[in-house]
């Protein structure tokens, strides 16, 4: 659920956020307005629609359900009211910052808490495709406020190439460059420590801040991790063969190890097409309101943790068509997926060779909903990742900040405190603390 706010709250929470970010030139408010004729025009093309046949009773097996989208079409026609889906965005503060000649679209809400002692910590959201900033919406309101001494200011920007950010206009954007992109924005903000939090291309943009901004970032917490053993030699590559070879050696992991590549065989095809030839697809999904619809909204339905096995009970009409209206309000679609170029596409032996190397030593949380698309054992996680919080949630899928926000917000705060924890140990050894 959006936040409930009043406009007088909301231009009271411009002024005063505003008033410092537009002391510097690069930084300055920003507010949704799309031009009535770009709406008309989506009604329009909606409306032209040329539908393909289906096999009657095939449902989601050849992908998307024609079905399902017929009725969310009729429901776009009729009910769907863009302006009112604009303004409940509008009701947060938003911003643009310049970075690298590269404007970043932002949502900045800082906390409410009243308590004088507690902690007010940063924390920067960091989404993924095919979501937008709109993930973090029904999360603000959860971190923002005070629970036993701690509330969050969270930053949440969208991906350069994502929704109202500008779209690289260059080679080799990837998400190390949009993790640097990233730091610059959290210290333009004056933020001098903060934790990052993110799924799925937000997962490793928040372990690139980590690795590239260790005097700032001091943590991070995802609900997605994507990294295989392949990278990490030739012990950790043996033991994953055991896992897939023989239930005895593997033992609980060997489900998960089969499941992730049944996944890949079976879901994983827009990988290799996104990784290879994204402007092959891009032009079509731009040009078709529905089309674009029809892509999206089967990977909710295959990657989402569904209530009663219904995509329309965990997501409502509004919800899905606004997210399909952010990609093709900013033309983004093209832009999005060419990050899967950047980042399979061009893999080479100096990624290797990076990804060996990689060890993110500040604590780290994963929270690993069962609907998630990747189920990774957590000897793997740990080649990687400094591991102080581990949770196995009872629900949840992909999606996890949409799906199930208070669950994920709470296991955020865990997290924080097993950081916290995790630190003071450091200290009394002498150490100096992070958080």
């Amino acid at each position: 659920k959006h936040v409930k706010m009043t406009i007088s709250t909301y231009f009271f929470l411009l002024f005063i956020v505003g008033v410092a970010l537009t002391q510097d030139s690069d930084l300055k408010p920003f507010k949704i307005q799309i031009q009535q004729d770009v709406i008309d025009d989506i009604k329009q093309r909606v409306e032209r629609t040329r539908w393909p046949d289906q096999i009657p009773g095939s449902g989601w097996d050849y992908g998307t359900n024609y079905e399902f989208v017929r009725k969310l079409v009729s429901y776009w026609k009729e009910k769907y009211d863009w302006r009112k889906e604009e303004e409940k965005l509008n009701k947060f503060p938003q911003f643009m910052a310049k970075i690298d000649e590269q404007w970043v679209h932002f949502i900045h809400v800082k906390s409410s808490s009243k308590n004088e002692s507690g902690i007010v910590y940063p924390l920067l959201f960091v989404h993924g495709w095919p979501g937008s900033f709109i993930e973090c919406t029904k999360l603000i309101p959860l971190l923002t406020r005070d629970e036993n001494g701690v509330s969050f200011d969270v930053v949440c920007p969208s991906l350069p190439g994502y929704g109202f950010s500008d779209h690289p206009d260059a080679r080799n954007f990837s998400a190390a460059t949009i993790g640097k992109v990233f730091i610059k924005l959290m210290a333009k903000l004056g933020y001098d420590k903060y934790i990052s939090q993110g799924g799925d291309w937000g997962s490793h943009v928040s372990a690139m801040v980590a690795h590239f901004d260790p005097q700032h970032c001091k943590g991070i917490h995802v609900n997605l991790f994507q990294y295989g053993p392949n990278n990490k030699g030739i012990i950790a590559n043996l033991r994953y063969l055991a896992e897939l070879s023989s239930k005895w050696i593997g033992g609980e992991h060997y489900d998960w190890a089969w499941k992730s590549i049944t996944w890949f065989l079976k879901e994983g095809g827009y990988l290799h097409l996104q990784g290879t030839k994204p402007d092959s697809l891009a032009i079509a999904l731009n040009d078709s309101p529905v089309g674009l619809l029809t892509y999206i909204v089967e990977k909710y339905h295959g990657w989402s943790d569904l209530k009663n096995g219904r995509l329309e009970d965990t997501f409502t009409e509004d919800e899905l068509l606004t997210f399909i209206h952010i990609y093709y309000l900013t033309d983004s679609i093209g832009s999005s997926m060419r990050l899967y170029y950047e980042e399979f596409g061009t893999y080479g032996p100096e990624n290797a060779e990076f990804m060996k190397k990689l060890y993110i030593n500040q604590p780290v949380g994963f929270s690993q909903f069962p609907k998630e698309i990747f189920q990774p054992s957590e000897w793997s996680v740990r080649l990687y990742f400094n591991l102080v919080y581990h949770s196995r949630p009872e629900r949840g899928g992909h999606f996890a900040a949409l799906e199930v926000p208070e669950i994920l917000a709470d296991d955020i705060r865990k997290y924080f405190f097993a950081a916290k924890l995790h630190e003071k140990k450091k200290l009394e050894s002498s150490e100096k603390t992070e958080l």
